[in-house]
């Protein structure tokens, strides 16, 4: 609605009166434009598409977009109450029509029009911009949550899956020790497969750490070492290994000329360095090896 008072010299009245007009023509307006779009669908449903777009264009030259916006506006607004008190223009009537409008931009617009508010088409744009940007942030919750709810049931199944796999493998383990501690003399049966009279001590020892469980043999009881034991064991077949390796590396090395003139003189400064403390070392395990001898 326009101020009269800011352009038209009138008595308040006259305004009042003038005020009133405009708003009854642009409902006839609005009115005139879904009466046409109920008409144009009815036609269109009697004579179907092919005679349809020549008959609009031969009877008012309107083209096929001009004949979509009134059946649009027909469509979406033909069953709104109070039609006669919406104050849509022309433009904002066939941009809310749409058939890609969301619908809370259209009852917004409706809600506005009702309160007195003149919809125009850029308020028309304006709504419909805010109602699909609330649409796409309720879609994105939407995602999210629905995105958290396959995860966490992912997590859910996946957690399920590795308790039912220890549970089985724990039985098996338990299976296992308790079918080696029921063979009866397993070293015995295993002497006389190996056609042995008796295991070597280290056999049987071995023996019992592979089953897991303390076996006797010939009057002699040999159990599994402990997890420390055996995580000991390891560390020092790695020591051994390291050295031994060093070992064998020297043994196949040049003589010590050429090696001296094959290093680089950083080299050089690096193997003095450790050379002493190197032979000390091989010094005291040579004692140790002799002392071993004895």
């Amino acid at each position: 609605m326009n101020d009269l008072a800011l352009f038209l010299p009138l008595p308040v009245d006259d305004r009042a009166f003038l005020n009133l007009k405009a708003a009854q023509i642009r409902a006839v307006a609005a009115n005139a434009v879904i009466e046409i779009g109920r008409h144009l669908i009815e036609a269109k449903e009697r004579v179907g598409h092919g005679h349809f777009l020549p008959w609009v264009e031969a009877e008012f030259r309107w083209g096929e977009r001009s004949a979509q916006n009134y059946m649009q506006a027909a469509e979406q607004f033909g069953n709104t109450q109070e039609l006669a008190d919406l104050n849509f223009t022309r433009e904002a009537l066939y941009l809310m029509a749409g058939p890609t409008v969301p619908e809370p931009a259209r009852a917004a617009a409706i809600a506005e029009a009702e309160d007195g508010k003149r919809i125009t088409k850029k308020r028309a744009e304006e709504l419909i911009a805010e109602a699909r940007q609330t649409a796409l942030a309720e879609a994105v919750t939407r995602y999210r949550s629905d995105l958290d709810a396959q995860v966490n049931e992912a997590v859910r199944v996946a957690t399920d899956a590795l308790h039912q796999d220890r549970e089985a493998l724990e039985a098996r383990i338990a299976q296992i020790h308790a079918d080696a501690a029921n063979l009866p003399g397993i070293g015995t049966a295993l002497c006389h497969m190996l056609k042995q009279d008796k295991l070597k001590p280290e056999q049987c020892q071995n023996l019992a750490q592979i089953i897991g469980t303390s076996i006797s043999v010939n009057g002699r009881s040999y159990a599994p070492i402990s997890r420390e034991q055996q995580l000991q064991v390891e560390e020092h077949l790695q020591i051994a290994s390291a050295v031994t390796r060093a070992f064998e590396t020297l043994a196949g090395a040049p003589p010590a000329h050429s090696f001296f003139d094959a290093t680089w003189p950083v080299q050089r400064s690096q193997h003095q360095r450790v050379c002493r403390s190197i032979l000390t070392w091989l010094s005291e395990y040579a004692d140790l090896l002799d002392g071993d001898d004895n």
